[in-house]
């Protein structure tokens, strides 16, 4: 036994007593060689130690420590005495759980129990009580766990103690010395009690308790307490310590108030979450009856005013306002023409003036959409347009049996869906009307819960769709089995919607809307292809995704992709999971990818200088755009040709830099017109660049038939059949200049490949347009195909109506950059109510339609009503 006393030493730290001092990394520290040092700083004299209680080494960690001269607090070792030695039976090799189960547990005070799964539970009961006050439990394959009053200690390296099971274990959980918490607050606990409130940041716990002589029913912990002390000299752990400055606050604000009792009147000022529940309920009904008192005041002095200021009206006056009103609505007929808003307007009114009760007015379609529309826009506009009595309009709880015809829920909405295929009547129109584009894209949102009173459901959470969220709990789940933490559901940061937009029809509408913290391509994968399944199920036939050119889309993409796709061709389609005869084209948003274009040229020599572009041996360089605009400016010149470019498109922030109309002025045919007349033989290459890229631009943003003849460029003109030039220009001329400029760059030599690639665009955006240009000529064909298709608007297969849906929701309810989920779910549906009647701002990244539409005596759905 001697000897394996000896042996299990060597393992030991002569000074903190760790069992660290051998590692297989490096060759342990002689305390012989450290003797000046220990004697000096730890007042230790080697030569008195004996071999069979001391230990020969010292670990790295105080080696360290007596290199900084720094303190070290010494481990008092022992004797061996005998079977129940800890470090006897941690040294031999034939030492099991068991054997230490009999010689050191009952030792130390424990009592064994029988585990569940066949581990073993070491534990102490508190003197003279049923109280676990400590316990081990042990494992089959070694591992351990510790609680203290019931609570695991979920830090266990703080104790310094292995991971597999030791003896040691036992001793140092023997040793520890329990917190108390703050037992000395007994006042305030009482006063908790009266009053019904609990502590903030703290809870009460029960069990008698013995301090300094005196027993004590109850404490207050700490939440993050860890039912240990971290310095002996205490009785509180290092949380309930820190505590007690605020429960003494407590105590004295205690004792103050009930020297001077809180104001409850109407007027109090005091903050309701200091008083107790008997306390607020006072408060509240003085406050009712102070509001009652206040109303009946306003009634007596509007009395008092008709009565003073009033005029009455006979019979024969009353008559002649009649008549009057009859005479003027004669001229307003004449003056506004009889299809006319203003028209459905004054009708309206006269028709509400001319009713007994108003809760027996009808409505125009047409007046309850815009009084959505401007109710989404300032509830509190629309409530001071109402009770001005210059307009009459309906009442808030009217407009709600037009919104709420449906629950607002994460996720994709059914119900929508549904309403969104009724509403558009593509039941009854041509097949090839049924056309549509799915589109999505990110939001960012306030974080935060918010709680649905119509559902009983906390929203703000992640929720991605129910098969990501079921695998979101699994990795949770085994997460928290490898770190023994419990995990906390996620709370969302943005909202990705999906919207879903008419290819040869006018149709717009978002039917879902899913909280995330950014998306990864296998979260996206399902909801994208879930909303492509409902589209189709509903009557839609999903002809192509649009989105921006995010790494997580683009490898979508590439996942996605049909195998009979050529090795040189990107991944612009895939087949229909539904309906496998037809394809879906994958789409980069046009807007996105200039952006991104003109980065690439801005950071060539300029900004961040992380690109160097050049083609046919020329550079292309921002600095020739700042030189063209100063030339523009010089008094040599003799008119202006770049009048829209001011420095805000030259000199960047971050802000500017996500507005598209900067970027697509900037890469204009009216810029490569500039460097045509300024005739520097240097920007040949840029000028090719800058022109390619606009007719690029102009060829994917055909917006309506009169676009080319009022801007007189006839690439905006609509497409009419799949043998158009401009298709043509797209596959070989400016693929061609692309993959010829990229050729170029890459053969460069004396360069590396990283060098290389700053030559020409990026990676990303040349994907992106490769992508991009594919799809939507393959697409084309394919619709011309139909001889119903006559003629085709390329805007449709861009993102403009998801940024003008952000841009709504934005400005709803007044000036809101980040809309909660609530907001954003029930938003949606007004303005689905609300069409054409809600309109996106003016100044945001999208270019809303201008369009007025007629007239729509289409009756709206209202909620039904329960009866």
């Amino acid at each position: 036994m001697a000897s394996t006393h000896v042996e299990g030493l060597r393992k030991f730290c002569r000074l903190c007593g760790l069992q660290r001092a051998l590692s297989a990394n490096r060759k342990p520290v002689e305390k012989k060689k450290k003797a000046k040092q220990i004697n000096k700083i730890c007042n230790v004299k080697l030569e008195e130690d004996a071999e069979d209680i001391h230990p020969p080494y010292i670990c790295d960690t105080c080696r360290r420590r007596l290199d900084r001269k720094a303190k070290i607090e010494l481990f008092e070792f022992q004797a061996c005495v005998g079977t129940s030695c800890s470090i006897c039976v941690d040294s031999d090799p034939n030492s099991t759980v068991e054997k230490v189960q009999e010689e050191v547990a009952v030792s130390l005070g424990f009592s064994v129990v029988a585990g569940e799964n066949d581990d073993f539970r070491f534990v102490k009961l508190r003197v003279n009580s049923d109280i676990v006050e400590r316990s081990v439990t042990v494992g089959k394959d070694g591992q351990w766990e510790v609680k203290l009053l019931g609570k695991t200690i979920a830090n266990r390296e703080c104790l310094g103690l292995p991971s597999q099971f030791t003896a040691e274990v036992l001793h140092k959980v023997a040793s520890l010395k329990l917190c108390t918490g703050n037992v000395e607050y007994g006042e305030l606990l009482k006063d908790r009690e009266e009053r019904g409130t609990s502590f903030p940041s703290g809870h009460v716990c029960e069990g008698q308790l013995t301090v300094n002589g005196k027993t004590y029913e109850k404490t207050v912990r700490h939440k993050n307490c860890v039912m240990w002390c971290e310095i002996p000299n205490r009785n509180q752990c290092n949380a309930c310590h820190m505590y007690r400055s605020d429960l003494s606050s407590m105590t004295t604000q205690m004792r103050h108030r009930k020297l001077n009792p809180f104001d409850l009147s109407a007027s109090s000022k005091v903050r309701n979450d200091l008083l107790s529940p008997s306390e607020v309920q006072i408060k509240l009904k003085n406050v009712q009856q102070a509001r009652q008192s206040e109303k009946r005041k306003r009634y007596k002095l509007q009395d008092k005013l008709l009565e003073r200021e009033g005029i009455d009206l006979d019979e024969e006056q009353a008559e002649e306002m009649k008549e009057l009103a009859e005479a003027v609505e004669g001229d307003m007929k004449e003056c506004m023409p009889e299809d006319s808003y203003q028209r459905l307007l004054w009708e309206e009114q006269l028709k509400m003036s001319k009713m007994k009760d108003a809760r027996s007015m009808r409505w125009h379609p047409a007046v309850i959409k815009w009084c959505v529309a401007l109710h989404a826009k300032s509830p509190a506009a629309y409530k001071m347009i109402r009770k001005s009595n210059f307009l009459k309009l309906p009442h808030q709880t009217t407009l709600n049996c037009y919104t709420d015809f449906t629950e607002c829920m994460e996720g994709y909405n059914l119900a929508l869906l549904d309403r969104i295929w009724k509403d558009s009547n593509l039941q009854n129109e041509k097949q090839f009307k049924r056309n549509v584009s799915l589109l999505y894209d990110e939001m960012k949102i306030k974080s935060g819960l918010v709680f649905n009173q119509r559902t009983g459901r906390m929203m703000g959470f992640v929720n991605l769709g129910s098969l990501n969220t079921e695998m979101g709990s699994f990795g949770a789940r085994m997460e928290e089995l490898d770190s023994g933490k419990p995990a906390t559901p996620e709370i969302a940061t943005h909202v990705l919607a999906f919207m879903v937009r008419g290819i040869c029809s006018p149709l717009r509408a978002a039917f879902g809307f899913f909280p995330c913290r950014g998306v990864t391509t296998s979260e996206l994968c399902w909801c994208v292809w879930e909303g492509v399944k409902l589209l189709e199920e509903t009557g839609f036939k999903v002809r192509a995704l649009v989105s921006d050119g995010a790494s997580c889309n683009r490898k979508l993409y590439r996942i996605s992709k049909s195998p009979d796709i050529g090795k040189d061709e990107p991944p612009y389609y895939c087949q229909n999971p539904v309906c496998p005869e037809r394809r879906i084209y994958f789409i980069c948003d046009p807007p996105h990818l200039m952006k991104t274009t003109r980065n690439c040229w801005e950071n060539s020599g300029f900004h961040n200088k992380t690109r160097n572009m050049m083609y046919n041996k020329l550079e292309i360089k921002w600095k020739h755009l700042l030189d063209l605009y100063d030339w523009d400016n010089s008094e040599n010149a003799t008119y202006r040709r770049l009048h829209k470019i001011t420095d805000d498109h030259l000199f960047l922030t971050s802000t500017l830099r996500m507005k598209v109309n900067l970027a697509v002025q900037v890469l204009s045919t009216t810029v490569a017109n500039a460097f045509k007349s300024k005739g520097d033989p240097l920007t040949k290459s840029t000028e090719k660049f800058v022109s390619y890229m606009d007719k690029f631009f102009d060829c994917l943003n055909v917006r309506n038939a009169r676009a080319g003849w009022r801007d007189r460029k006839l690439v905006l003109e609509p497409y009419y059949d799949s043998d158009d030039p401009r298709l043509k220009w797209l596959m070989e001329d400016f693929l061609g200049f692309l993959n010829e400029w990229e050729a170029e760059c890459l053969a460069a030599e004396n360069i590396s490949l990283q060098e290389k690639r700053k030559m020409c665009l990026s990676v990303e955006t040349l994907e992106g347009l490769r992508i991009t240009v594919f799809a939507f000529v393959a697409l084309a064909k394919e619709l011309f195909s139909d001889p119903e298709v006559d003629f085709l608007l390329s805007e449709k297969l861009n993102q403009d109506p998801v940024e003008e849906h952000f841009s709504k929701q934005r400005r709803a309810g007044g000036s809101n950059e980040a809309p909660d989920i609530s907001q954003v779910l029930h938003r949606s549906l007004q303005f689905h109510v609300a069409g054409t009647s809600a309109r996106g701002s003016t100044a945001g990244n999208s270019m809303p339609a201008t369009d007025v539409p007629g007239i729509d005596n289409t009756p709206l759905p209202r909620r039904p009503t329960k009866k």
